[in-house]
Protein backbone atom coordinates (compact mmCIF):
# COMPACT_ATOMS: atom_id res chain seq x y z
CA UNK A 1 0.00 0.00 0.00
CA UNK A 2 1.24 3.44 -0.88
CA UNK A 3 0.69 5.95 1.71
CA UNK A 4 1.10 9.29 -0.58
CA UNK A 5 3.65 11.05 -2.78
CA UNK A 6 5.99 13.83 -1.49
CA UNK A 7 7.38 15.63 -5.45
CA UNK A 8 5.98 12.91 -7.49
CA UNK A 9 8.17 9.98 -5.51
CA UNK A 10 6.24 7.03 -3.85
CA UNK A 11 6.41 7.72 -0.02
CA UNK A 12 5.70 4.81 2.65
CA UNK A 13 6.60 1.80 0.51
CA UNK A 14 10.17 0.74 0.78
CA UNK A 15 11.46 1.02 -3.29
CA UNK A 16 12.97 -2.86 -3.82
CA UNK A 17 16.05 -1.53 -6.43
CA UNK A 18 17.70 -4.91 -5.64
CA UNK A 19 17.25 -8.61 -4.34
CA UNK A 20 20.68 -8.81 -2.31
CA UNK A 21 20.12 -7.61 1.92
CA UNK A 22 22.50 -4.29 2.13
CA UNK A 23 25.90 -4.68 4.24
CA UNK A 24 25.68 -2.63 7.53
CA UNK A 25 27.48 -2.41 10.62
CA UNK A 26 26.27 -0.80 14.21
CA UNK A 27 27.46 2.03 15.48
CA UNK A 28 26.58 3.34 18.90
CA UNK A 29 24.70 6.73 19.22
CA UNK A 30 23.87 8.17 22.44
CA UNK A 31 24.14 4.80 24.33
CA UNK A 32 22.39 3.05 21.56
CA UNK A 33 22.80 0.55 18.61
CA UNK A 34 21.58 1.51 15.54
CA UNK A 35 22.50 -0.42 12.26
CA UNK A 36 23.30 1.60 9.13
CA UNK A 37 24.85 1.03 5.52
CA UNK A 38 28.63 0.82 5.38
CA UNK A 39 30.38 3.57 3.56
CA UNK A 40 31.15 0.96 0.96
CA UNK A 41 27.10 0.22 0.75
CA UNK A 42 26.69 3.96 0.75
CA UNK A 43 28.75 4.17 -1.89
CA UNK A 44 26.93 1.89 -4.36
CA UNK A 45 23.90 3.08 -2.80
CA UNK A 46 24.81 6.29 -4.44
CA UNK A 47 26.00 5.62 -7.46
CA UNK A 48 22.70 3.61 -8.14
CA UNK A 49 20.79 6.46 -7.74
CA UNK A 50 23.48 8.72 -10.13
CA UNK A 51 21.86 6.05 -12.89
CA UNK A 52 18.48 6.25 -12.11
CA UNK A 53 18.40 10.15 -10.74
CA UNK A 54 21.27 11.77 -12.38
CA UNK A 55 21.16 14.54 -9.79
CA UNK A 56 24.21 16.58 -8.62
CA UNK A 57 23.59 15.71 -4.96
CA UNK A 58 24.16 12.28 -5.66
CA UNK A 59 27.60 13.29 -7.42
CA UNK A 60 28.81 14.92 -4.48
CA UNK A 61 28.00 12.32 -1.92
CA UNK A 62 29.55 10.04 -4.38
CA UNK A 63 33.03 12.08 -5.07
CA UNK A 64 32.70 13.12 -1.05
CA UNK A 65 32.28 9.18 0.09
CA UNK A 66 34.63 8.30 -2.34
CA UNK A 67 37.53 10.49 -0.83
CA UNK A 68 36.47 8.99 2.60
CA UNK A 69 37.23 5.38 1.52
CA UNK A 70 40.34 5.82 -0.74
CA UNK A 71 40.95 4.40 -4.72
CA UNK A 72 41.51 0.83 -3.18
CA UNK A 73 38.34 0.52 -1.13
CA UNK A 74 36.21 2.13 -3.98
CA UNK A 75 37.52 -0.02 -5.96
CA UNK A 76 36.76 -3.02 -4.13
CA UNK A 77 33.37 -1.99 -2.97
CA UNK A 78 32.35 -1.28 -7.16
CA UNK A 79 33.71 -4.54 -7.73
CA UNK A 80 30.62 -6.57 -7.78
CA UNK A 81 28.26 -3.56 -8.68
CA UNK A 82 26.63 -5.37 -11.89
CA UNK A 83 25.80 -8.33 -10.43
CA UNK A 84 24.10 -6.42 -7.85
CA UNK A 85 22.38 -3.90 -9.67
CA UNK A 86 21.95 -5.64 -13.28
CA UNK A 87 20.49 -3.41 -16.02
CA UNK A 88 17.30 -4.63 -17.91
CA UNK A 89 19.47 -3.84 -21.07
CA UNK A 90 21.66 -6.01 -19.94
CA UNK A 91 24.56 -3.53 -20.00
CA UNK A 92 27.15 -2.64 -17.51
CA UNK A 93 25.86 -0.51 -14.53
CA UNK A 94 29.45 0.25 -13.79
CA UNK A 95 30.32 1.12 -17.22
CA UNK A 96 27.43 2.90 -17.17
CA UNK A 97 28.54 5.01 -14.13
CA UNK A 98 32.01 5.51 -15.28
CA UNK A 99 30.78 7.34 -18.53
Amino acid sequence: QILGSLDGIETGVRQLIRETPLETTQIELGGEHITVPTAAEMLRIKAVLILRRNATRDYLDFIALADHLGGDDVADALRGFDRLYPQPSGESALQQLQI
